[in-house]
């Protein structure tokens, strides 16, 4: 490809390279909400579906079909577009693409270079065009993901497992065997990210790169000829060709990036940590940054105010940004670009015919606007951010799960099936369809009988469970009917829960699983209530992220003075956190019991427990219309906010921008529905537990670039330690200041929190 085109915020397309003959970099007119560039064209779907190519068209690829389309795709000589009945047209060059398009329904669309890969709706993968090297065929099997490579091509199937196939030089087509969470084709070898979290790699190992280090990982890069990756602590290890660019500095990163001959790491703490033995690429500035990234000898990040700040290799300009806000960046070769927050694209550095590394796909209207109130997040990865991995559950309308309910022969149950699910499922159920304002339909199919487990409960410490339960069930289950797998083990010797990936059923494979009460206790106890942890595990399937940290010692709180104890406060099931200093008989955190005939008495507890979902993870679910959702982008705003549990037709939500990952989030609580407190019943006995302290306005932060684990919601107040001064809801004269915006209720009706937001030097 020698020219480069985007989509702007107002869905007009720009384009730019060199000047030729080909009119390659001709702009067309109208509105565009996907466009595809090939070698020497490019192609556009509009909003009403037609499909406009432009540019050199010597073998037709420029030309335009008939037909309404819903993805386009431009190869070398030929073009490929998705029509709305989940067929596949082709047009162009007969020698670079089949004259006759595959038949079939396809959800994907994967082109480069001579061919080009299809996921159909069964999950299988069909891949047409060139056949040299062998690229083009797929092997059998349902595929969850594909990706077609420059001589060979690779997909993730549906069990989780990797497949790969095309050019087997080096090996780079023998991928491994187990289950993968993610796979990365580098120049000459690949690495696969494991569902337990290990780095395996293959192909080329002229340079170690494909030695990847044992341990646990939450992200990987590939360079040239070496690898990084973010061990499950949040440090940095290296492998491959060293230049200076694998010794990783101490400390916790959230984000790696990989040169030629360096590495970068965003930590924490914002900061940005070079490492190279060549000064430049490692001579990293100082002050926050949200996002990097490594060209082949420089590297551009943007910091917190927005604006971009490069270093290494300046020789063509590409470490001399301009001046402005920018919401992405991107570092190629000899050249970078940046992403305005209008959307518009700005380069800097060589002229280059070829596209920048990382440039982003710019999103058509109605989708996510990475400038105003929804942040990007980190694509195909779960975060709090926009727009959630294609692999998650639809979150309306109908969602079939099949309970399947294990014992094992260490550790049997002793009660029915029924009691066990009346501990969890009705509560899981209520709590999903209410979060969701009744545009969920949970409908739950539970298979009334322990099923015995072939080995004892160690056997499947790391794994295999799901598919142990689902062995057992298939001879009586028809999991083709169903989205989501739910494994129960007894409460009375397990507890917690995990939502895991794939498990594979003689029906086929399903993609979503739960596990629930799967941690064994020391000792056995009676039949425990799960119903909470249901909730925040099914939740995961629809793409929502755990709000707690995944190092308990981050929101370990020091010794409280005499008198007073720490107090936690919870908010949604997904469980964002924080702690505060009370009296320790303080009246909020009150337990009433109630005992037959009468006699009732109080205990005090350390908990507060508003479990209504927060309004953030309502608005990624799609549970709030952007109706009910108030971007502010003013200096001064007055916003009044309906409670978040019923909002009706009113405003649930004020959202303040911040950067391209981060913004501010202000919504009112009443004690309603899931924020009023639990009472449960055990052998007669009623308790009243405390939920919603005080009725008032929550306010947070979003950051979207964080994954689970690292606190990508945070408590306005918070510091980082989970700590607050008071229990966190705002009510009438209160305020709080957050990131130079400060957020005061100024009046309640009793029906609506009014809150006025200003931001500093707004008035």
């Amino acid at each position: 490809m020698n020219h480069s085109c985007g989509v702007r915020s107002d869905a007009t397309v720009v384009c730019w390279g060199p000047d030729d003959h080909r009119a390659v970099t001709h702009s067309p007119s109208g509105e565009f909400i996907q466009i595809s560039v090939g070698l020497y064209h490019s192609c556009g779907v509009r909003p009403a579906g037609l499909v406009y190519c432009w540019g050199f068209s010597n073998d037709g690829q420029a030309a335009s079909p008939d037909g309404q389309f819903s993805a386009v795709a431009a190869g070398e000589r030929h073009s490929c577009g998705l029509l709305l009945d989940g067929a596949i047209v082709c047009w162009g060059d007969p020698g670079d693409t089949p004259a006759d398009a595959p038949d079939g329904e396809f959800t994907a669309l994967s082109s480069r270079w001579k061919h080009v890969c299809g996921l159909r709706t069964d999950g299988s993968v069909f891949c047409w065009g060139h056949q040299g090297t062998g690229r083009s065929h797929a092997a059998e099997g349902a595929f969850a993901a594909v990706s077609a490579g420059t001589r060979h091509s690779c997909g993730v199937r549906a069990d989780a497992t990797v497949a790969c196939w095309g050019d087997s030089a080096d090996g780079r087509t023998n991928a491994p065997s187990g289950e993968f969470r993610a796979v990365s084709a580098g120049q000459d070898h690949s690495c696969g990210l494991s569902i337990d979290g290990h780095i395996v790699c293959w192909g080329s190992n002229r340079a170690g790169q494909s030695d990847a280090p044992e341990g646990r990982f939450s992200a990987m890069t590939t360079g040239s000829h070496h690898s990084c990756g973010i061990g499950a602590e949040g440090s940095v290890t290296c492998w491959g060709r060293d230049g200076g660019h694998l010794q990783a500095p101490d400390g916790q990163y959230r984000s790696v990036t990989a040169g030629d001959v360096h590495s970068c790491g965003l930590r924490t703490d914002g900061t940005v940590n070079c490492w190279s033995d060549f000064s430049q690429q490692a001579a990293a500035p100082g002050g926050e940054f949200i996002a990097i990234a490594a060209g082949y000898w420089h590297t551009c990040g943007i910091r917190t105010d927005s604006t971009v700040a490069c270093w290494g290799d300046d020789s063509r300009g590409q470490s001399t940004p301009p001046e402005g806000a920018f919401s992405a960046v991107a570092a190629g070769y000899s050249h970078s670009c940046g992403a305005r927050p209008d959307g518009s694209v700005v380069c800097w550095g060589a002229k280059t015919a070829g596209r920048p590394i990382g440039v982003r796909i710019a999103f058509g209207r109605g989708h996510p606007d990475p400038g105003r109130c929804r942040p990007y997040g980190v694509r195909g990865v779960t975060t709090a951010g926009f727009p959630r991995p294609y692999w998650t559950a639809r979150p309306s309308g109908p969602v079939r799960v099949a309970a399947l309910f294990m014992d094992f022969p260490d550790a049997p149950a002793s009660h029915s099936t029924r009691q066990e699910a009346a501990l969890g499922l009705p509560f899981m159920e209520e709590y999903a369809e209410s979060a969701s304002y009744g545009r969920l339909d949970v409908q739950i199919t539970p298979l009334h009988r322990w099923l015995r487990a072939q080995h004892g409960h160690a056997h499947y410490a790391t794994g295999g469970i799901d598919a142990e339960a689902a062995r057992l069930a298939d001879p009586e289950f028809d999991f083709s009917e169903f989205d989501v797998v739910m494994t129960v083990m007894p409460s009375t010797h397990f507890s917690g829960g995990a939502a895991f990936g794939f498990v594979r059923t003689e029906e086929g494979t399903i993609r979503l699983t739960t596990r629930i009460n799967f941690l064994p206790l020391p000792e056995p106890r009676q039949p425990y209530e799960w119903g909470t942890v249901a909730a925040h595990e099914f939740l995961h399937v629809f793409g929502l992220v755990d709000l707690y940290p995944s190092d308990g010692d981050v929101h370990r709180q020091p010794a409280a003075p005499s008198g007073e104890a720490w107090m936690e406060a919870r908010f949604g099931v997904m469980t964002l956190r924080g702690y505060f200093l009370a009296r320790e008989r303080d009246s909020r955190v009150a337990e009433v019991w109630h005992f037959p005939g009468g006699l009732s008495f109080t205990e005090y507890g350390r908990t507060l427990d508003a479990r209504e979902a927060l309004a953030w993870s309502r608005w990624q679910l799609g549970w709030l219309d952007d109706g009910q959702v108030q971007c502010v982008t003013e200096p001064q705003a007055t916003v009044a906010l309906s409670p978040v549990a019923d909002p009706g037709d009113g405003i649930a939500m004020a959202a303040i921008p911040l950067t391209a990952h981060e913004a501010i989030v202000v919504e009112s609580r009443r004690k309603i529905d899931h924020d009023l407190g639990v009472d449960y019943v055990d052998d007669g006995v009623r308790v009243e537990l405390p939920g919603l302290a005080t009725e008032g306005v929550l306010v947070y932060t979003v950051d979207a670039s964080l994954p689970a684990g690292l606190l990508p919601i945070k408590l306005a107040g918070d510091t980082g330690n989970g700590r607050v001064d008071d229990y966190p809801t705002l009510t009438a004269g209160q305020s709080v200041t957050v990131r130079g915006y400060t957020i005061t209720v100024t009046a309640d009706d009793g029906d609506a929190h009014i809150v006025t937001i200003t931001s500093a030097g707004g008035g």
